[in-house]
């Protein structure tokens, strides 16, 4: 079984803080650690790590100890990297990842070379794209990058999984063809045009299935699980508990997991349950991924 991912590939600068600045506030953190992420990248390591699933990146890095850090780290992690551009004029992306005592983060996302996943990179991967099973999209590549992925995978009749996060300008078409369109609470109400104070996720869920007009929908809900909308059919998924550490990645980790046991045939259901356990284990240590001190970058990265 084979899965192809379009998507990030970021270096995380990773700040704990006591708590966030207030507007115009200067607060100090503690020690500064890089680690890697990006969510196609994240999500492609959590697709790697089930058993019998081939997964290959599509994607772009700069050509600097940012980029090679990344590939080495995927490499580790199982993911084939020959379908991601190393780039002479970008720097690899970067997200500046603030993280509170309570496990929970903010994050800055610096695209650099991700901006050149777009429909001129993708139109030649067609090989790579007959033998994928599954095809994971996620919109931090930009629309044009998220539209011409998701129109080459339906034409070549893979299984679309659509990460909306963030969620940016995407065609009817796009969003038609996500099997499904997987997206949190606060994406949930900005695709559907839903007031913040809505809380029942069963009304988000089946508003943006609705409004995306996607084949099914998973919306997650952190701790509680996740909603799935599969047709016509809703039902909840429950969450599991965890110690949280840091809540940054685990999304990613979710999806990773989804796509790779649709890929080797679990109806959604069964899919969203072994997401969300593999999502509860990803809060339990800081970062997306293993976390690097920046003061021992030379000696490489893992996964």
């Amino acid at each position: 079984m084979a899965i192809l991912v379009f998507g990030s590939i970021n270096e995380d600068v990773i700040i704990p803080l006591e708590r966030r600045p207030a507007a115009g506030e200067t607060v100090l953190g503690s020690e500064v650690t890089l680690g890697q992420g990006g969510k196609g990248a994240n999500q492609a390591a959590a697709a790697a790590a089930a058993a019998g699933v081939e997964v290959r990146m599509v994607g772009a890095v700069g050509a600097d100890g940012a980029g090679n850090r990344a590939l080495q780290a995927l490499t580790v992690a199982g993911v084939e990297t020959d379908l991601v551009a190393t780039l002479e004029d970008a720097r690899t992306g970067t997200a500046y990842v603030h993280v509170t005592p309570d496990g929970e983060n903010s994050i800055v996302v610096v695209p650099g070379a991700n901006h050149a996943v777009d429909g001129t990179l993708l139109g030649q991967l067609q090989p790579a794209l007959s033998a994928s099973d599954v095809v994971i999209v996620q919109t931090e590549i930009g629309s044009a990058g998220a539209d011409a992925a998701a129109e080459l995978a339906s034409g070549n009749g893979a299984r679309l999984v659509l990460n909306a996060a963030p969620v940016i300008p995407l065609t009817r078409e796009t969003y038609s063809a996500c099997d499904p369109l997987v997206v949190n609470e606060h994406e949930a109400r900005d695709i559907a045009g839903i007031d913040p104070f809505v809380q029942d996720p069963t009304i988000l869920a089946e508003a943006v299935r609705r409004v995306s007009g996607a084949r099914s929908v998973v919306v997650t809900l952190g701790a509680k699980g996740c909603i799935v909308f599969d047709a016509n059919k809703q039902y909840l998924v429950p969450g599991e508990s965890a110690r949280v550490v840091d809540t940054t990645g685990a999304g990613d980790v979710f999806v990773g997991t989804l796509a790779a046991r649709l890929a080797l045939g679990d109806q959604l259901e069964r899919a969203a349950t072994s997401a969300n356990a593999a999502g509860a284990r990803a809060v339990t240590w800081q970062g997306a991924r293993e976390v690097i001190p920046a003061h021992a970058t030379s000696r490489g990265s893992t996964c």
